[in-house]
Formats: C-alpha cells, sequence, structure tokens
C-alpha cells in the first residue's frame, strides 16, 4: 500500500466500474511494460562455498516496450517498440492499432501517465463513442492489465524466450 493511495477514491473508481458493468459497457483496460531485450542470468561464477553476487549485466542489451488492451482477461491488441514509449508513439497505436478493434461504446481504463492524457488523443476516443476512465494514483492493482504483463514475464523466464516468441504464444492466452 502507498502511503499516498487514496481510499476514498479508489471505492469511487470501484463503484463506478460496477456502474459501467451494469450497464453491460465493455471495460478495456490499457497499459505499458518493459521487457528486457536479455533474460535474467540464473547462472554465475563465485569463490566455492560462497554466494554469487551480480551487481550489472555487461551484455544487457536494452529493453522492448509493449502497449497493450485488455478485453475480459485476454489481450484485445497489442505492440512492441524498440524505443520509449511517448505520446505521439501511443496516438499512433489508439488510432491505428486500438480504436478499429473496439467494441462500441467501450470505456477504457487508463493509469494516470501525462502522455495518456493529452487532447487529441482524448479527443480521438471519446469522438469514437468511447468513454475514459483515469484510475486513481497509486493503484496499479485497479488495472488488470498489470497482472497480464507480470504473467508474460512469469512464462518468459520459465520458458527462457525472446520477446517477440512470447507474445506470439501467449498474448492472445
Amino acid at each position: 500500500q502507498h502511503p499516498k493511495r487514496d481510499a476514498i477514491i479508489q471505492a469511487l473508481f470501484k463503484s463506478i466500474i460496477r456502474h459501467y458493468k451494469k450497464r453491460k459497457r465493455t471495460l478495456i483496460y490499457i497499459d505499458e511494460s518493459g521487457f528486457a531485450v536479455d533474460t535474467l542470468r540464473t547462472h554465475g561464477y563465485s569463490i566455492k562455498g560462497s554466494r554469487c553476487y551480480g551487481k550489472h549485466n555487461w551484455q544487457a542489451k536494452g529493453r522492448i516496450n509493449s502497449i497493450g488492451a485488455l478485453l475480459k482477461n485476454q489481450i484485445l491488441v497489442y505492440a512492441l517498440y524498440e524505443c520509449s514509449i511517448h505520446s505521439d508513439i501511443f496516438k499512433d497505436w489508439v488510432i491505428q492499432t486500438l480504436l478499429p478493434k473496439l467494441p462500441d461504446q467501450s470505456v477504457i481504463i487508463l493509469d494516470n501517465a501525462s502522455f495518456h492524457k493529452r487532447n487529441d488523443i482524448k479527443t480521438a476516443i471519446t469522438s469514437e463513442g468511447h468513454t475514459l476512465l483515469f484510475q486513481p494514483t497509486y493503484s496499479p492493482d485497479l488495472n488488470k492489465i498489470e497482472k497480464k504483463w507480470a504473467h508474460l514475464k512469469s512464462k518468459r523466464k520459465k520458458e527462457n524466450i525472446d520477446v517477440q516468441s512470447l507474445f506470439q504464444k501467449y498474448a492472445f492466452i
């Protein structure tokens, strides 16, 4: 529990979600996540009988960032990027990838990243008849796609596969 988390605002948010569910509105959870290109090292060298500590992986090759939308606990759409995600990339993803796949009058649930709140992005979504709902600050547990990202990262570690293969194999399960 983050100390700045507000229980009253969280309760209000949950009430709003219940309201949309009662009205049979489709809830779409959106978020970004980063995946290290290299898998974590599971072995290393040390003096016999002493624990191996690693401070830095000198062969690290960067990150692949993803944007995804979750519908009923399954990824609806996603995209992978070998760069940081910023407002222009997010806007392009919303217009080219997300909006064509959304069910009518969806409720789009997002965290409070500043680039989610850019006016042209909000207008692109609402002009198509969808509703934007920003989750309370310090409340990642209220965005269901966070669990999907954790599941994908767990699968990747367990199977030791690259990010592209991970998404091809597990994104839509």
